[in-house]
């Protein structure tokens, strides 16, 4: 009997840890506020168990309150609040910090690191062959001077 209630009670430990993750995943993906506001881009992601806000002007880890799409952004005091559409998807954020209030619209969601790899691998594929193409043409100058600057060419 004591071996049924602890596997029961280790499943719904489990149970409750992944539903808590999966909750957190829906709030992930690139926000775009409007210019003139200090940031115009706000990209959540959810890693090591950490729902983050990454900007140009740093990150900071958003906690869940009792609230619910209401997060503290702990480094700086401030509170997100996340909007939903109709059929409950993320459409948006609302960041509240001192004296700052800016609402921005969910412009890509991250839907998983896998995505997210292969396109941080695309990218910097596309930068080798950049790279590769300067190289050769600096190869091909580097060749042309030689040329012009053996007696026999002049």
């Amino acid at each position: 009997m004591k071996r049924i209630f602890f596997g029961l009670l280790l499943l719904f430990c489990f149970i409750s840890v992944r539903a808590q993750t999966d909750s957190l995943q829906e709030y992930t993906g690139k926000f775009k506020f409007p210019d003139g506001n200090p940031v115009t881009e706000i990209n959540m992601v959810f890693e090591n168990g950490l729902l983050t806000g990454t900007s140009v002007l740093g990150n900071s880890e958003f906690r869940k309150t009792e609230t619910k799409d209401v997060f503290d952004i702990v480094a700086y005091a401030g509170v997100a609040t996340f909007r939903r559409n109709a059929e409950g998807k993320i459409t948006g954020m609302r960041v509240q910090v001192n004296d700052l209030d800016m609402e921005g619209t969910k412009t890509e969601g991250i839907q998983s690191a896998g995505k997210w790899e292969s396109g941080f691998r695309n990218r910097a594929s596309n930068c080798k062959l950049k790279i590769l193409s300067k190289t050769f043409q600096l190869a091909e100058i580097l060749t042309r001077l030689r040329c012009l600057s053996q007696p026999d060419n002049i």
